[in-house]
């Protein structure tokens, strides 16, 4: 299940696709880390944040996972709340984040089918691999504004949130 620093840049070049910005490894702020695996709930009071992803077509490879606080990181994709990279077991997926603070979020997910850590491309440059943002904003030639696919997290102790792939 743990992955090296590499899939953090995995993530950033992900998005860097859809914005047209590129950002280095060595560009990531020190005090974001990528978790490398999911951190098991010891408390029965933890407050849970659930994903669903949904139009998963196997159980192939990783999902990445990234959760963005302020508008500025999520466009600029150089500063998110957490990142979280899953090996993927089966066509069904959901991740739960631990105890994340009230406020306004962005989440971006990206399936790496065949592991290599890469987003492959088709020779367009589109995504040849699934791909997802919160509230679901569906296809389109760019990254998605924040605006479109911020949230809210509240203090309920359980709180689900669904996200389409996208395939072109």
């Amino acid at each position: 299940m743990k992955k090296t620093l590499s899939t953090l840049t995995l993530i950033l070049s992900f998005f860097a696709l859809l914005t047209s910005v590129s950002c280095k490894k060595d560009d990531l702020p020190e005090s974001k880390t990528i978790i490398e695996e999911p951190i098991p709930s010891t408390e029965e009071d933890d407050k849970q944040f659930k994903i669903n992803i949904t139009n998963l077509e196997n159980g192939d490879g990783n999902m990445s996972v990234a959760l963005f606080n302020t508008q500025d990181g999520y466009e600029n994709d150089n500063d998110f709340y957490t990142a979280v990279v899953y090996e993927l077991e089966s066509e069904n997926f959901e991740a739960v984040l631990l105890n994340i603070p009230e406020g306004e979020y962005a989440i971006s997910v990206y399936h790496d089918e065949n592991s290599n850590n890469e987003l492959d491309k088709a020779l367009l440059g589109y995504p040849k691999e699934a791909y997802g943002f919160s509230n679901n904003p569906g296809k389109s030639l760019g990254k998605p504004s924040f605006e479109d696919v911020k949230f809210t997290i509240t203090d309920e102790k359980i709180q689900t949130i669904s996200i389409e792939l996208i395939k072109w």
